[in-house]
């Protein structure tokens, strides 16, 4: 509804030149951000001009808390920084809904907050007019939406029950081959580096980083030609977070979460910290 500027919202492009980087107001938000609504569908097509987009909303000030553990922030205004794949369009439903979900990373406040302020994807705003009068309005299809999330709160309210032999199959798939790194999305402090595999705009390079998990909770980790041991153990029952202790002269503890696990690949979100930083990683690993 091109309220941006009203309801306290700025968007700022980020150029970066060799390791400096400068933030650009835009006059024009609509035009700059080159996006495309198509009537039909209610769907927003966008494809950013600028990889990087600053999102500073105004007419809230930061959380103390958040400002405790980020003392370079500004106190004045909220600071988000969304940073987009290079050629890649972002598709946006009427709901809020965005995919491909990987295609885009968002850093700063928004991705501090998390999922504390988000809003259910059949949330409608009483006053809010449709975009056209070609788009139908979405409270058309909220009987469905109300069987669905009927289902859903049934489905989560049932029991999750692992057995033995799902304990047994999970381990084989994941010991039994090499694990190459496929994706990788870095936020390390406050910068951000990526790396597809085989891709040209690669800001980090592990096209040599390997896992390979053992059955009796070793294994090595392989990086550009070195080796090293590692202990590693599941640190809950569904075996979606896992601790790895990797063996340098000072052992280094590394969390995995959010684990996803297949015949071809697996994923996960890597958390560490590094000199006092946390560092996070959103990554992808196939089979070598």
């Amino acid at each position: 509804q091109k309220k941006l500027q009203e309801e306290g919202f700025e968007i700022q492009f980020i150029i970066k030149k060799g390791n400096k980087e400068k933030a650009f107001p835009l006059k024009d938000f609509y035009s700059a951000l080159n996006y495309r609504l198509d009537d039909s569908s209610n769907r927003v097509d966008m494809l950013p001009n600028q990889k990087e987009v600053a999102v500073i909303f105004k007419n809230e000030e930061p959380s103390k808390l958040y400002l405790d553990s980020n003392q370079d922030a500004s106190s004045k205004f909220q600071l988000s920084v969304l940073t987009f794949l290079p050629n890649e369009s972002l598709n946006i439903e009427q709901n809020g809904y965005y995919y491909e979900q990987y295609d885009i990373t968002i850093t700063g406040y928004w991705a501090w907050e998390k999922a504390g302020d988000m809003l259910p994807y059949d949330f409608k705003e009483k006053s809010t007019a449709p975009i056209t009068n070609a788009v139908k309005p979405i409270n058309q299809v909220s009987e469905k939406t109300e069987i669905i999330t009927e289902i859903a709160k049934a489905v989560s309210e049932q029991p999750l029950i692992i057995t033995e032999q799902d304990n047994i199959i999970s381990d084989g798939l994941l010991t039994a081959v090499t694990w190459k790194m496929e994706e990788s999305r870095v936020i390390d402090g406050n910068k951000m580096y990526y790396y597809k595999r085989d891709g040209p705009e690669n800001t980090i390079n592990f096209d040599n980083d390997l896992y390979q998990f053992k059955a009796n909770n070793t294994g090595i980790y392989f990086y550009n030609g070195q080796e090293y041991k590692f202990n590693w153990k599941y640190l809950d029952s569904e075996k979606i977070k896992m601790e790895m202790v990797i063996l340098y002269p000072i052992p280094f503890i590394v969390n995995l979460e959010n684990i996803s696990l297949s015949s071809s690949s697996l994923k996960y979100t890597r958390l560490q910290k590094v000199n006092g930083l946390n560092y996070v990683a959103i990554e992808t690993r196939t089979v070598k």
